[in-house]
């Protein structure tokens, strides 16, 4: 008997079939990233740094709602050194992401 196994993937970020990714997945991918530090403040923003392939919001209660809409959107990190993107939140808020906007 020969058992074939079936591929898995992603449409978008796929991680080579993996079920959890161990790092970031396929560019191109629009990225929303949030580090969560569990005090008075968490930090966020939108990157399509590895490329833009899905309209993206992203915003927190207390916070600036992102809107990226194209590769070129002006929330997004655009290129590795653009350090003016990333903003601050309340800690213990409610995130918000919506996809295709």
């Amino acid at each position: 008997m020969l058992l074939q196994r079936r591929q898995r993937s992603c449409q978008t970020g796929d991680c080579g079939g993996a079920l959890s990714c161990t790092l970031s997945g396929q560019p191109p991918m629009t990225l929303a990233e949030f580090t969560i530090i569990g005090g008075s403040q968490d930090f966020y923003d939108i990157s399509v740094i590895d490329g833009y392939n899905l309209a993206m919001r992203f915003s927190c209660s207390t916070g600036v709602t992102l809107n990226c809409g194209s590769s070129s959107c002006p929330d997004a990190y655009l290129f590795p050194n653009d350090n003016t993107k990333t903003h601050a939140c309340n800690g213990n808020s409610n995130y918000q992401v919506t996809f295709c906007p």
